[in-house]
């Protein structure tokens, strides 16, 4: 059966730069997996060569150098208060992306209701707010997820899973956290899975069969439009996503790709449950 899992999750909080922070490395430490030859990482719609190594630096997630994922500040910042910015621009939506990332808007709404009422109060209003947004047609709660808003968009025909980020944890859960995300990305690795994360936060997801089917399609001689088209064929992206995630235009040929294509990698590629 194929699994493909698209438009996992959108956050309100592009990943930041990660830098090493001495303090939080002697604090926390670093832990690197063994190489990884297994699955298949994009990072910013680029294929990356295996293997793969995923290292926590303290409290940030590294996959191959790349900084997947952004851990709170050690020691913990004492924090500045958030302006308000208001009511929305006109024509604004939670689902207006460019290049990945959403309007700076709703997230500096966001920041400023989190940080100025309770976690619970504060969802509550922003999922008010969404209410209020024109642009869109279905505001829900996600229903296993209560930190997440499902949003659709019926111009777009766009349906997300809006996260909306706890206050910065404080340690042991902080570190809890970062252990559970490195966990994960070996996992999806490990089953071959092709995990797909850009610096806004966006990640996608295929695996199994579904995974090579994607990589054939990118691989192929057929022109970009082409390619997006099978890519929204198969499931892969929706109609709107084929442009603003320009996996099709940003794809480079790689030799080892093509290798691991053309030898053992579809022969042992076999598709297993997500848990």
């Amino acid at each position: 059966m194929t699994r493909i899992l698209a438009c996992l999750l959108m956050s309100l909080q592009a990943l930041a730069f990660c830098a090493d922070n001495e303090a939080a490395i002697k604090e926390f430490g670093i832990e690197r997996s063994e190489p990884i030859n297994s699955g298949f990482f994009f990072w910013n719609y680029k294929y990356v060569e295996s293997p793969y190594i995923v290292e926590r630096r303290a409290l940030d997630v590294f996959i191959n150098g790349h900084c997947v994922r952004k851990g709170p500040e050690w020691p913990l910042p004492k924090k500045a208060a958030h302006a308000d910015p208001g009511d929305p621009p006109p024509g604004s939506s939670p689902l207006n992306f460019v290049d990945g990332h959403g309007e700076p808007y709703w997230w500096k709404k966001w920041h400023y209701l989190r940080d100025t009422y309770d976690y619970a109060t504060a969802k509550n209003m922003m999922f008010d707010l969404y209410k209020k947004c024109p642009a869109l047609t279905k505001i829900e709660w996600h229903p296993t997820r209560s930190d997440a808003i499902r949003l659709e968009s019926a111009t777009d025909k766009l349906s997300v899973a809006l996260t909306l980020e706890t206050p910065d944890p404080p340690p042991p859960k902080a570190l809890e956290n970062a252990l559970i995300a490195c966990r994960r990305y070996r996992d999806r690795l490990n089953q071959n899975c092709l995990l797909s994360i850009h610096e806004s936060g966006f990640e996608h997801l295929a695996c199994g069969q579904s995974a090579l089917e994607v990589l054939d399609v990118l691989a192929s001689e057929a022109s970009i439009e082409e390619k997006n088209d099978k890519l929204v064929q198969i499931g892969f992206l929706k109609k709107i996503e084929a442009v603003e995630r320009p996996y099709a235009r940003l794809f480079q040929h790689s030799e080892q790709l093509s290798e691991r294509l053309n030898t053992g990698v579809k022969k042992k590629q076999v598709e297993q449950p997500l848990p």
